[in-house]
């Protein structure tokens, strides 16, 4: 195969500048830079054609939804129940589980409810759309392509064991490549929640979602990133199971205590130095 550009990828590169001899792919960041001071491309241009490139090599599982994340409904739940489940999440497909809420048995489509609104004797079960299914390593613009191939809109996304790991859409691609997109179901809630909150000086309540290494970086902790990825699961792989509310947990230097939550899933945590590891150093 030629490692020459095709005719349309060397007009795009021409149109911008980026079409000389010694220009890599590892160089174009500063190359974008100099143009952007040069005045020949703006700021938001430049954000996003550094969006598309560093998408080169992102996989679904770097975008994904996890599966602990995902809002999903049960073939046997009840009706009315799922239905404000499906309204309340603002989304338009919906994951359907098997009776043992394990297996995908299908994707619902929020409008296809409507036919079980006007006949409630329709069997929610025959308004399923099949489910696609693709690897976690799977490039995320192979996949836009693949979406944009077969019209589709949803994936599931399953490991090496084949087993459901998270779900992928084309509009979190998308917002991938060129920003949050604001669909008709968006909203910011006046009251919305930040991720770190500083109570006093040393004490801390912060999301149970935030990233191992967002925190990191804001406590100066060096927490090992293995198999997990976010506060609440080093505190859960820490004890070994879903704690308490109330719950203290110590990693290391830190006390995490566990704000009341609802279901299965860590909502807020408050942390504050480890006294006891104080008094001892």
């Amino acid at each position: 195969m030629s490692d020459d550009p095709s005719p349309s990828r060397k007009s795009w590169l021409s149109r911008l500048g980026l079409e000389r001899k010694n220009v890599t792919l590892n160089n174009w960041n500063t190359e974008l830079t100099l143009l952007q001071k040069e005045g020949k491309i703006d700021s938001e241009a430049v954000s996003m054609i550094r969006s598309v490139l560093s998408s080169q090599t992102l996989t679904v599982r770097d975008i994904m939804v996890p599966r602990a994340h995902m809002i999903s409904v049960a073939i046997d739940d009840d009706f009315d129940e799922s239905l404000q489940k499906i309204i309340q999440s603002g989304h338009s497909r919906i994951p359907v589980l098997a009776e043992d809420h394990e297996e995908v048995q299908g994707i619902l489509l929020t409008k296809d409810l409507l036919h079980k609104m006007r006949d409630p004797s329709i069997d929610v079960a025959t308004l399923l759309r099949p489910v696609e299914y693709v690897p976690e390593g799977k490039y995320v613009i192979a996949q836009l392509n693949e979406f944009r191939a077969k019209h589709s809109h949803m994936a599931l996304v399953v490991d090496e064991y084949g087993a459901v790991s998270g779900l992928v859409t084309i509009e979190d691609i998308i917002e991938q490549i060129v920003g949050e997109i604001d669909d008709e179901h968006d909203f910011i809630p006046a009251d919305e929640e930040i991720e770190v909150e500083q109570v006093d000086e040393n004490h801390y309540i912060v999301d149970a979602k935030m990233s191992l290494e967002e925190f990191n970086e804001r406590f100066g902790t060096h927490f090992v990133k293995d198999e997990v990825e976010t506060i609440s699961g080093l505190v859960m792989t820490q004890v070994g199971f879903l704690p308490n509310a109330h719950s203290e947990v110590v990693i290391d230097e830190l006390k995490f205590k566990v704000l009341p939550y609802d279901g299965k899933m860590l909502d807020k945590l408050e942390v504050e130095p480890n006294k006891q590891s104080n008094n001892d150093s």
